[in-house]
């Protein structure tokens, strides 16, 4: 190390001045002596070491850096977006004009199809799939993809009234996708408002799926608020808390047996009667 030093001293005492015209140059010729120095005879730091701080670097700004470089809405309405183009090619042969994507909660279903709610400045009309986004963190990826399956299939009938019904028409054209239908709550019907969707083995959508990454997984979901409290514990709360008297009148009275005297006032006031010998503080009646 110290003789590493003297050498780098010797050189650049040994720079002419002849050739240096202005201070500036000889420090740039020194600069490049230095680096020249350094690459011979490294320094005793670790790589990335703030040599003139003697400490090392941050290392939490590249995490730092790499959350604010997320794009939740581009990762996530895009994933589904290349989800339902893959369904538009399997199943439909891309055929169909893709809808608009919109999560919205609360809702009790897992999505509802919406025809032609959409403008473009162009002119162009679109449909809109609303999806629930606490339904679609819970379904597994062959319940998405059934899902959006069924709002396709919709979205190919092209229906305008009642446009969330299944009828016999919907039920063909999902069989033919390799998907059963039945009615919630009524299984031995294939058609209602609201159905439930199983795969037939064998068929298209069963293969498809397996030609398609099963294991696939999103980026993002909704975090879900806390529970709320049972009926029994919102009951059990309101024998225990006081019931608030804010804004009412509150009566109070003397509690000298034969005393009528009566004052009016808001709630936690300290009032007393005087026709005693001492004053008698009045008490709250219900």
């Amino acid at each position: 190390m110290l003789h590493g030093t003297i050498t780098f001293l010797v050189r650049v005492m040994s720079i002419p001045n002849i050739h240096i015209d202005t201070r500036f140059q000889r420090g740039k010729q020194i600069r490049r002596i230095a680096r020249c120095h350094s690459e011979i005879n490294p320094p005793p730091f670790p790589f990335g070491m703030n040599i003139r701080k003697r400490r090392w670097p941050d290392r939490s700004v590249h995490s730092v850096m790499e959350g604010k470089s997320l794009n939740p809405t581009e990762e996530y309405y895009g994933e589904v977006a290349r989800l339902l183009k893959w369904i538009n090619e399997r199943f439909f042969e891309g055929a169909l004009k893709l809808p608009m994507i919109t999560f919205r909660t609360p809702m009790k279903f897992f999505g509802r199809y919406i025809p032609e709610c959409w403008d473009h400045n162009s002119g162009a009309l679109r449909a809109e799939f609303k999806l629930n986004p606490v339904a679609f963190k819970k379904a597994s990826f062959e319940e998405k993809c059934l899902e959006l399956l069924r709002l396709m299939v919709l979205l190919d009938q092209n229906k305008q009234g009642r446009s969330n019904y299944h009828d016999a028409r919907f039920a063909k054209a999902m069989w033919l996708h390799g998907v059963q239908t039945q009615r919630a709550g009524d299984p031995e019907k294939e058609t209602g408002e609201h159905v439930e969707l199983s795969v037939i083995p064998g068929m298209k959508f069963e293969k498809e799926l397996a030609r398609k990454n099963a294991g696939m997984d999103f980026s993002w979901a909704i975090r879900e608020a806390d529970p709320a409290p049972s009926a029994a514990q919102d009951a059990g709360e309101a024998e225990t808390a006081p019931r608030s008297k804010s804004g009412k009148r509150i009566k109070y009275v003397c509690p000298v047996e034969g005393c009528k005297a009566v004052a009016w006032g808001k709630d936690s006031m300290n009032l007393g009667c005087l026709d005693h010998g001492q004053p008698v503080p009045l008490t709250i009646t219900e």
